[in-house]
């Protein structure tokens, strides 16, 4: 990150993350219900937050839910720290046709593979992939985010249509359906109507 990511960044852009696990990883993070005593009272320690060491480990979580920082992930503090804006992008998930990045890795990928020609080695592949990401362009990011959105609202609309053809479909049954339909197939009408008599008093009928 330090050495290739932030030296390469505009100064004061906008930083999207992928919101994989290992951005993640919290900036004094807050000792966890299952952490040693010894590890709740360190942490304590660090934030400055007065305890007594008399306290069960009850007592000293109950000052951590009471002090718990604001959630920041390291990556997010290190990228504010020399004045870019982190932003996270979680993507839907089972839907990698919702993420902008998943068309800028396929195109990266063609790019890479119309000048990987034979067998080559570890080291030329590395070097024509970096070679690669210098030549994807915002454009390139723009239509990727075009392309999304009018995925998403293609889905949106085609999710209405389902919506309005499953409500067409449902049939509600009452307890006079159902009758009526017994009566049909040969049930005499004395049955029918001693049947909704009861069901109207709320009586259960013996079988």
């Amino acid at each position: 990150m330090m050495n290739q990511v932030i030296p390469g960044l505009p100064q004061g852009c906008i930083v999207v993350l992928y919101n994989a696990s290992y951005q993640n990883k919290q900036e004094n993070k807050a000792s966890p219900t299952h952490s040693l005593k010894c590890d709740i009272e360190d942490w304590l320690s660090r934030n400055n937050i007065n305890f007594n060491a008399e306290m069960r480990k009850c007592e000293l979580l109950t000052l951590v839910r009471q002090n718990r920082p604001r959630v920041e992930c390291r990556i997010d503090a290190l990228l504010r720290g020399h004045g870019f804006t982190p932003m996270s992008f979680p993507p839907p998930p089972y839907h990698l046709d919702l993420n902008p990045i998943e068309y800028v890795w396929n195109l990266t990928k063609m790019k890479v593979a119309e000048k990987n020609m034979g067998e080559v080695s570890i080291t030329y592949l590395k070097i024509l992939v970096l070679a690669v990401f210098n030549t994807i362009t915002p454009d390139d990011w723009r239509r990727s985010i075009k392309h999304v959105r009018k995925t998403a609202s293609d889905y949106w609309t085609r999710d209405g249509l389902m919506e309005e053809a499953v409500e067409q479909l449902i049939i509600s049954v009452s307890v006079d359906d159902e009758l009526d339909d017994e009566n049909e197939d040969g049930c005499s009408t004395d049955i029918v109507d001693e049947f909704r008599s009861s069901a109207d008093e709320d009586e259960v009928l013996p079988i």
